[in-house]
């Protein structure tokens, strides 16, 4: 973990001082070729319109000063730097201001270090441009000196680096780091924790959750830490299961085992009474077709079904097989089972599980019917290509929490076990098993008067009868 987070907090690192580093290079690189050509180009048409400016400037002052007087001059430069906020003075050529005020030092110093010949310079002071013009005017040479005020960070417009360039350069270094290192931990953060969730799911803690250190994150981070809490949720459900499963295969074993000692031990003592014997046989039966039965959910439930060939098959007609077959067993029992359809419907799939899966949920509804009650088998084709089969009996019905659970191997909504209604919960667990191994869906249902599983079969190809058929059986 910590390798990741040093592989991620040195590559935004790496990554954001390359840029600032592509930066100042292409900040340097501008300062040469065609583009400081034409920036010098454009800073010295700049200077030369300044500097115009001041010696037009400087005429008109010249012109007033010999027309009006000093005191028309120095109103003329009031006005001027009312208006313009530029200060100004007109020299003459020993450097003497004509107001008598004198000049700023930093201005007297670069006179000073002027050449003698013609003066013309621009300059930048701090928040100051510096413009110094020498004209003629009526035979008379005179030199203008003007400070126009320049805006905010105008140096810029000058293209200098400015003066803290290392304060700023290192300060980014430093804030560069910060985030980098506040990035890193924001992803590296919860792959450690789903780490340290990991190694309690293989000590065998499966309590431990992810998903509630994280808060509310909304990225694949925080999908993954919820995936990881559904994952170890369900695997605490199926070791839950599994234990369950051995505790209640116990039970079902021993069971027939112990009224098949008991049978023995009387056909012993009564030299080989038939009925003992009967009784053993029928617990042998029992044992045996339970014994099938799990073989029968394990082999669905592992996988090691898929080579099950599937082939066209008439659902239709196979129903009414079965619905045939349960009533005539119902009869005896006072109940019946009535059957009601529409058309033909075939579909892709294995004869043998669908028949199993019909009549496990066919005869699951007869157990729980009372007598001269009345089990109803629906069959239709949907409008979603698909078939459906309803299985309703009037029974009393399961309590809504243990609906989802009722395809569970060896569950049942009573835990007395009693063989007349509830049988070993393996029935509806294969008939779940099996409709999904087709790629359909089981759902059980409570509804007024009754209990209902609804099956749904998608549908290969569909055909229909020249007329609806119903069929009945009472």
């Amino acid at each position: 973990m910590h390798r990741l987070f040093i592989k991620l907090f040195f590559g935004f690192l790496a990554f954001t001082l390359a840029s600032m580093a592509l930066s100042v290079i292409l900040a340097f690189t501008a300062s040469k070729g065609p583009w400081s050509e034409h920036r010098q180009r454009v800073r010295h048409e700049r200077q030369e319109m300044f500097r115009l400016s001041v010696e037009l400037y400087g005429y008109g002052a010249a012109a007033v000063l010999k027309d009006e007087g000093l005191g028309g001059y120095l109103t003329y430069r009031q006005h001027f730097l009312e208006r313009m906020r530029t200060r100004t003075w007109l020299l003459y050529p020993d450097h003497l201001t004509v107001s008598g005020d004198p000049l700023p030092d930093q201005v007297q110093n670069i006179l000073q270090k002027l050449p003698g010949e013609k003066t013309s310079r621009v300059a930048v002071l701090e928040n100051e441009l510096l413009v110094l013009t020498e004209f003629s005017h009526r035979e008379e040479r005179w030199i203008m000196v003007a400070l126009v005020p320049l805006p905010p960070h105008a140096e810029r417009l000058m293209f200098r680096f400015p003066k803290d360039l290392g304060i700023r350069f290192w300060s980014s270094i430093f804030l560069a780091v910060i985030l980098c290192w506040a990035i890193a931990r924001h992803i590296t953060g919860p792959i450690a924790r789903l780490r340290f969730a990991t190694r309690n799911v293989a000590a065998g803690n499966l309590s431990v959750r992810v998903a509630p250190d994280m808060g509310n994150r909304k990225d694949e981070l925080g999908l993954l830490a919820r995936d990881f809490d559904t994952m170890t949720g369900r695997m605490a459900d199926l070791l839950n299961a599994r234990d369950r499963l051995l505790r209640d295969i116990s039970h079902e074993l021993r069971s027939p085992l112990a009224r098949m000692a008991v049978a023995l031990e009387l056909a012993r003592k009564g030299g080989g009474d038939v009925g003992a014997l009967g009784r053993m046989e029928m617990e042998m039966e029992r044992l045996n077709t339970m014994i099938g039965e799990i073989l029968t959910l394990a082999r669905l439930s592992s996988g090691s079904g898929e080579d099950v060939p599937f082939e066209k098959v008439n659902f239709s007609s196979l129903v009414m097989d079965v619905v045939a077959d349960a009533d005539f067993e119902a009869q005896g029992q006072s109940r019946s089972v009535v059957f009601s359809g529409e058309g033909e419907i075939i579909l892709e799939g294995s004869p043998t599980l669908l028949h199993r899966a019909v009549e496990n949920v066919i005869r699951n509804a007869l157990r729980h019917t009372p007598e001269e009650g009345e089990v109803e088998v629906s069959l239709s084709l949907e409008e979603e290509n698909e078939a459906l089969l309803r299985v309703s009996d009037p029974g009393p019905g399961v309590p809504e929490k243990d609906l989802p659970r009722i395809f569970e191997p060896f569950y049942r909504v009573h835990d007395d076990r009693d063989r007349r209604t509830g049988g070993v919960g393996l029935g509806l667990a294969i008939t779940g098993q099996a409709i999904r191994r087709h790629g359909g869906s089981i759902r059980a249902v409570n509804h007024e008067g009754g209990f209902s599983v609804n099956i749904r079969l998608p549908v290969k190809t569909a055909g229909a009868f020249p007329a609806a058929v119903g069929m009945s059986m009472d």
